[in-house]
């Protein structure tokens, strides 16, 4: 008798001890699945703030675009009001110019923070 229930004392034991090592496996693994979805929401903030980004990118070319073609237009010869007319255009654009670049600026070195490197860095991925 005093054999059997040392048996089951020790398949008890057996029991617990695997127990207790699918307990840890099993908090390993959430962790690991924790970590994952932290990755996957910083992720998913990076490229959303990327392509806010990149949009504001895009307008600053093409600002700069639209402002080289007007001060080549200013260099032809025309009627004086369309100059004036230009040149508020040239004045518009170039004053749009500036709070995107500034907008641009702002924008990289948020993208900077939320990928966890310095600003420097972040320009220096930027195409």
């Amino acid at each position: 008798m005093a054999r059997e229930i040392w048996e089951l004392k020790s398949e008890v034991r057996s029991v617990q001890l695997k127990q207790d090592d699918m307990a840890q496996a099993q908090s390993k693994l959430t962790d690991q699945v924790v970590s994952l979805d932290q990755r996957l929401c910083t992720t998913q903030q990076a490229l959303l703030v990327q392509g806010r980004e990149e949009k504001i990118r895009s307008r600053v070319i093409e600002l700069k675009s639209q402002i080289g073609s007007l001060r080549i237009s200013l260099l032809f010869p025309t009627e004086p009001q369309r100059k004036l007319e230009i040149q508020g255009l040239l004045d518009g654009l170039t004053a749009e110019l500036d709070a995107k670049s500034t907008e641009l600026t702002s924008a990289s070195d948020h993208f900077a923070s939320v990928i966890g490197v310095p600003p420097e860095a972040a320009t220096q991925l930027a195409p």
